[in-house]
């Protein structure tokens, strides 16, 4: 028992056969939208639980549908306390669901953050006619040690 309500979650290792890099922590997660007292601090237990398990000379990558802004102080928080950063910095802004009408042209609440093992090479957002979230893509490479 996890103590919160969540769904599930993908947990993968990924080695990179570079014994000059790291291996890859993927971990990909979609907590339930925060709709009441109960799922808002339930999202939020289960993106802070996520991040503790990643490892110290991993190359750490969390992504998914966070149901979360970027604009949060509950997205800061996830960010300081696992020492992530938003992949998409730098590339400017990136609303990820795009049928909400905003200023924006939509709101981002899909999100890929990594440590500082990965770097990002290019980060888009693709609308797509099969969701109302658009799919986020990531070039990126791990860093040697």
């Amino acid at each position: 028992d996890l103590g919160y309500v969540s769904n599930p979650s993908i947990d993968a290792r990924i080695p990179t056969g570079d014994t000059s890099r790291p291996d890859l922590r993927l971990i990909a997660t979609h907590p339930l939208p925060p709709f009441g007292e109960l799922l808002t601090s339930s999202r939020d237990e289960q993106l802070l639980t996520l991040i503790e398990r990643f490892q110290d000379g991993e190359a750490q990558l969390l992504c998914g549908d966070f149901n979360l802004s970027p604009w949060s102080p509950r997205f800061d928080r996830l960010c300081r306390q696992g020492a992530l950063i938003d992949a998409s910095r730098g590339f400017g802004l990136t609303p990820t669901l795009i049928p909400l009408p905003t200023i924006l042209g939509g709101i981002k609440v899909d999100h890929v953050l990594r440590n500082d093992s990965i770097r990002v090479h290019d980060y888009k957002v693709i609308p797509t006619r099969h969701s109302d979230h658009g799919i986020v893509v990531l070039d990126f490479s791990i860093a040697p040690r």
